[in-house]
């Protein structure tokens, strides 16, 4: 291939790309204008149909669902009935007149899209949409004015639903309960009928427009609901009470009140049957009260049965108590009764026994009548507490008697004790004092014989008159013991003397002779020494001498041992 061939071949190629390049730059375009067309007439197309669904979504308002409710409360007054014409034709023209226009509009707007006359649809469907928009807003306006007159229904119908709710909660929380308010249930029942009545009422007042009537019966409505609430609150507490627990602890104690009857305790006193009557009576008040739902006064009464229930528990246990402890304690008081009237009965013969041997004071004879007496009373309680018994009485009233004769038993045995703890004495002092008659003597004589033979005789004449009072007594005592009866008092007396006057003999002149003695010593050794001793010394053993022979042991002692500068062993005084 030369030169000429290939530059052919490169012009003829040339051309022929550029061609291709035209051809597909023209298919391009024309694709590009195309879909330009069609995407501008899909908008517009859309845009129509927006306006059918503008349309719809005002025309889909509830005025037509508003303009019933006023047709239907206009039925029944006739201001609404005239209030309703007036916006039903409003609206029936309002829609008729714009569906008209906006058919008309409509066609334009699909004829000028067919044409394609753009400029010119737009234009027209702002047109339209302008008249929607003010459609649109008289329609809202229309809705809001209707609203507005039925606003009461609305608000009415509100509270109505509120209250149907509560009504519902209420029936619900009852049917829970329905065990614990048995006995309130036709009360109930009778409740929720009234509420179901007024709520009828009511919509015969809603039907006739009477909004004022039926806020009235809502209000009454409320006041029931309110009412119903709090009943079935308090309620329970007040039937559980009435219904189980009351007549519970009214059958445990019939139950024990039986038991004891088949147990023969006698309960006449009790009157257990007229008081679980009137406590009957009385709950069954008290229920007939709580039906009538007043509880004014119901937690006083309710606390006044449980005393009486409790006082007649109390009455059964006391006399339970009362037998048991009767029963333990008769035998052994009765016994020591009988023991003490036996008693008596001997001590009366001893007692006359006893006089003849011996005088008793009036303490004594007091003592022996108090001792009748209370024997007495001892007698008239227990033949009193054997009348009981056979009379089958209260054990209550048995264990007073009871405790009666046991304080009674108690009184006779102190009396008694003291009585015999007396005559003890007695026989104790005629036997001591019988004793003292030798043994007194023989001390007397012994201590007779223990100062003469001190040959002191300022101690003998010092306890001459204690001795012969001594021997005086000792035959006073004597002579009493020989007269028949005793006088005790006086042996008791003479005896205290006697005892008193020996132990002073026996203190006293033994102390004396002592000091006597120890004194002649120390003057002794002083007169010893009396050549050695001057001046102050030798008056002091003097006053000493003259303090002894004058019978004062203890001052001639401590002058005489002040008057010696030192005391040998054998005068130091050991016998004390």
């Amino acid at each position: 291939m030369n030169l000429s061939q290939l530059n052919f071949y490169a012009i003829t190629g040339f051309w022929g790309v550029l061609v291709i390049l035209l051809v597909i730059a023209s298919v391009a375009l024309l694709a590009f204008v195309w879909i330009r067309l069609m995407t501008k007439r899909q908008r517009f197309q859309k845009a129509i149909l927006d306006l059918e669904k503008k349309k719809s979504e005002i025309n889909s308002l509830p005025i037509g669902f508003k303009l019933l409710k006023l047709e239907r409360i206009g039925n029944n007054n006739v201001v609404y009935a005239e209030v309703h014409r007036e916006y039903k034709k409003n609206y029936d023209d309002l829609v008729n007149e714009f569906n008209r226009d906006f058919t008309a509009d409509y066609a334009i707007c699909q004829r000028e899209l067919n044409e394609k006359n753009y400029r010119k649809l737009t234009e027209t469907l702002q047109i339209v949409n302008n008249k929607l928009d003010n459609y649109d807003a008289k329609m809202k306006q229309m809705s809001e004015q209707i609203s507005q007159l039925t606003k009461d229904e609305d608000e009415t119908r509100k509270l109505e639903a509120e209250l149907k709710t509560r009504n519902r909660e209420c029936y619900e929380r009852y049917q829970r309960n329905h065990h614990d308010l048995d006995i309130l249930q036709a009360e109930f029942k009778e409740y929720f009928h009234r509420i179901d009545d007024k709520f009828q009422t009511y919509e015969e007042y809603m039907f006739r427009g009477s909004y004022t009537d039926a806020k009235e019966i809502l209000m009454m409505i409320k006041d029931n609901l309110n009412e119903i609430e709090r009943q079935i609150e308090v309620a329970p507490k007040y039937t559980v009470i009435l219904t189980k627990e009351i007549p519970q602890a009214m059958n445990k104690v019939i139950d024990k009140y039986n038991e004891m009857q088949s147990k023969k305790y006698p309960l006449f006193h009790v009157l257990a049957n007229a008081t679980i009557n009137n406590l009957k009576d009385r709950l069954t008040a008290i229920v007939s009260q709580l039906k009538s739902f007043e509880y004014e006064g119901i937690d006083g009464k309710i606390e006044d049965i449980y005393k009486d229930i409790e006082g007649l528990n109390k009455q059964l246990n006391d006399e339970k108590s009362a037998r048991d402890r009767f029963d333990n304690e008769l035998d052994k008081v009765y016994d020591e009764a009988e023991n003490l009237e036996r008693f008596y009965i001997k001590h009366i013969k001893k007692v006359a026994e006893f006089k003849k041997y011996y005088v008793v004071n009036q303490e004594q004879d007091a003592l022996e009548s108090k001792l009748k007496q209370e024997i007495q009373k001892l007698s008239v309680i227990r033949r009193s507490l054997d009348g009981l018994n056979y009379g089958n009485q209260a054990y209550s009233t048995r264990i007073n008697k009871l405790n009666d004769l046991i304080n009674q038993v108690r009184v006779v045995d102190e009396c008694k004790n003291q009585i015999l703890n007396n005559i003890e004495g007695m026989k104790d002092s005629s036997d001591n004092a019988y004793n003292l008659v030798t043994d007194g003597s023989t001390r007397l004589r012994n201590l007779e014989i223990q100062v003469r033979n001190s040959r002191v005789d300022k101690i003998i004449q010092y306890f001459a008159d204690d001795f012969v009072t001594g021997y005086d007594l000792v035959e006073k005592l004597q002579e009493l013991f020989d007269n028949v009866p005793v006088e005790v008092d006086k042996l008791q007396l003479y005896r205290s003397e006697l005892v008193t006057l020996l132990n002073k003999l026996q203190n006293e002149a033994g102390r004396q002779i002592a000091d006597a003695k120890y004194a002649e010593k120390l003057l002794m050794y002083a007169n010893y020494l009396r050549v050695e001793t001057g001046g102050d010394k030798l008056r002091a053993i003097s006053k000493a001498e003259l303090y002894y022979y004058d019978g004062k042991y203890e001052d001639a002692i401590r002058i005489a041992l002040s008057s010696l500068d030192s005391l040998p062993s054998f005068l130091e005084r050991n016998h004390e």
